[in-house]
C-alpha cells in the first residue's frame, strides 16, 4: 500500500510539473508561435493609443451626435448631445480598424542609442525622414507579430481603452500603457521618459 501511494504521489508531481511547464509555455508564446516580448507589447500599446488619439484629433470638435432625449415634466423633450470624437461610437469604430495601421510600422532600434522602437514607415504620404537613423529588424512575418500584439491588446483591454480614451489626457499613451494597465513594465523601453 505504501509503495502504491508513493508511486501515485510521484506521478502526481510529474503531471503537476508537466502542467506547470505547459502553462508557462502557453503564457510566453504568442499566436503564430513567436515568443512573448514585453518590450514589443509595450511599444504596440503606445502605438495603439497614439493612433486612436490621431483619429480623435482628426475629427472636428464641433461634430456632435444626438444621444436621444429626456421627456421633461412640461412634455417637451430635452435632447442630449455629445461630442462625436470621444464618443463610444467613434472610439469603437477606431478600435475596430486600428490594428490595420500596424502594417505601416517597422520594428527595430535607433542606431545612436540602440533603443528598441516601432517607427511609422510612411508619414503624410512620404517615407519617414528618420528611417536612415533606424536599424530595421528583419521580420520574416512582415510585421504580423506587431498586428498580433495589437489585436490581443485591443481585445483584452477594449473596455479600459474605451473608458480611458473617452477623456483627453496628457501623454495618453504613456499614461495608459504604464499606469492605467501596466502593459508596460517599469523596466520597459519608455519607462524613464517621464
Amino acid at each position: 500500500m505504501c509503495k502504491y501511494t508513493d508511486k501515485m504521489h510521484w506521478n502526481f508531481h510529474k503531471v503537476s510539473f508537466f502542467l506547470l511547464q505547459a502553462l508557462m509555455i502557453f503564457h510566453w508564446v504568442r499566436p503564430g508561435g513567436a515568443a512573448y516580448d514585453d518590450d514589443l507589447n509595450c511599444m504596440v500599446c503606445e502605438v495603439v493609443v497614439d493612433e486612436v488619439e490621431k483619429a480623435v484629433a482628426a475629427i472636428d470638435p464641433k461634430k456632435v451626435i444626438d444621444l436621444g432625449g429626456r421627456l421633461q415634466a412640461d412634455g417637451s423633450r430635452k435632447t442630449i448631445k455629445k461630442q462625436y470624437r470621444r464618443s463610444e461610437l467613434h472610439l469603437g469604430e477606431v478600435l475596430e480598424t486600428v490594428c490595420e495601421k500596424m502594417d505601416d510600422y517597422a520594428q527595430g532600434h535607433w542606431k545612436d542609442t540602440g533603443r528598441k522602437d516601432l517607427l511609422p514607415i510612411i508619414i503624410d504620404g512620404a517615407m519617414n525622414p528618420r528611417m536612415s537613423e533606424f536599424e530595421l529588424l528583419q521580420d520574416s512575418n512582415l510585421n504580423k507579430g506587431i498586428k498580433d500584439y495589437c489585436q490581443t491588446i485591443v481585445e483584452e483591454q477594449e473596455d479600459e481603452l474605451m473608458k480611458f480614451l473617452s477623456e483627453e489626457h496628457d501623454n495618453a499613451s504613456h499614461q495608459f500603457c504604464f499606469h492605467e494597465t501596466s502593459l508596460c513594465p517599469r523596466h520597459s523601453h519608455g519607462s524613464d521618459e517621464l
